[in-house]
């Protein structure tokens, strides 16, 4: 039996008027709270940012107070053979899509939310430059997170080149970025990361930096929230991790459904003549010291913390040509150890 039904079974046979429904709740309650204890080894994972490579292939009119784009044959060939890809070239969520823009540096960047499947996508704003005709590009600078819970990146590798984005060029923002590039005009291989703006159901979305412009597989190591326990025949099945003591679950769910019964009093008389408030101290000292053997077990079984070497580095890999063309100083603070 999954570890929700088991620990949610006990409570309903502790204290009285407990469903099992209301136990469920108060258990994934109480699991959260372990969640949100702090970085655990299995709430890290990894995961892909698909990088596609450009596209600019033919002509293509855009209308001043317009949001559709019209592409000639060349490029409504190009534009179908990557609608279905991954990434989808459109997408009505930010961040899962492609972004488009006139010519190919300088204009602003538009995300694709839509394609007929004929020769128009539909941009998530009118365009607001004049109207014209010409070349074009079709990039994906904004990425949604790998998964759904996703809280934040430890590091994203770029596996064709060999260099990790880590440390503070993961936690870069848009103010940043603007005043190194406010035309988004460097392409190339990214090496930096910044927070973008959260999609409309709260996700956050961020922009890789020079614009990524090459097929190149990147891999993210990036920290999750996790999500709820399920009941018992529920699939998929999400349970406590094997290395993680059901003790530690059942201490908090304890302590939880403690509150609970204090406030249930009045609706359940066998809830009477017991000091809640007691049951709940002795849970919660129960449960702190569960917590501290599974924070120490955890950090045996994993290392989730590093300690920065002195001195600071680029993280990517530097060339004569980029050191001459490019105020590192200024970019990055101060190489300085």
């Amino acid at each position: 039996m999954a570890s929700l039904d088991n620990t949610a079974n006990e409570l309903v046979g502790t204290f009285p008027g407990l469903s099992l429904l209301v136990a469920r709740n108060l258990v994934n309650k109480a699991w959260q709270d372990i969640r949100d204890e702090g970085l655990w080894s299995w709430l890290v994972a990894e995961g892909p940012l698909a990088v596609p490579s450009a596209v600019s292939d033919g002509l293509v009119t855009v209308t001043n107070g317009v949001a559709t784009v019209t592409g000639d044959a060349t490029a409504s060939a190009a534009w179908t053979a990557i609608q279905f890809a991954t990434p989808p070239l459109a997408s009505p969520n930010l961040g899962q899509g492609r972004q488009f823009r006139f010519g190919t540096s300088g204009s602003p960047i538009y995300n694709i939310i839509d394609y007929d499947g004929v020769s128009t996508i539909t941009l998530d704003r009118v365009y607001a430059e004049p109207s014209n005709a010409g070349n074009y590009q079709i990039v994906r600078f904004y990425y949604a997170p790998p998964s759904p819970d996703f809280l934040r990146y430890f590091s994203i590798t770029n596996i064709a080149f060999a260099y990790s984005i880590t440390g503070k060029f993961l936690n870069f923002n848009q103010e940043q970025l603007n005043r190194m590039d406010p035309q988004r005009g460097s392409f190339g291989d990214a090496y930096i990361l910044a927070s973008y703006k959260p999609a409309a159901d709260g996700t956050p979305v961020h922009e890789l930096w020079p614009g990524p412009v090459n097929a190149n597989p990147y891999i993210a190591i990036y920290q999750r929230r996790g999500i709820p326990l399920t009941p018992t025949g529920v699939t998929p099945v999400v349970d406590i991790p094997a290395t993680l003591s059901p003790v530690l679950l059942s201490t908090r769910a304890e302590y939880r459904t403690a509150l609970w019964a204090s406030m249930n009093i009045n609706r359940y008389r066998d809830l009477a003549g017991i000091n809640w408030f007691n049951v709940r101290k002795e849970a919660l000292s129960n449960y702190k010291e569960e917590i501290v053997k599974a924070r120490r077990q955890d950090f045996e079984i994993f290392k989730n913390t590093w300690i920065a070497p002195k001195g600071q580095y680029l993280g990517f890999p530097v060339d004569a040509s980029f050191m001459q063309g490019h105020d590192v100083d200024i970019m990055f603070g101060g190489l300085g150890g």
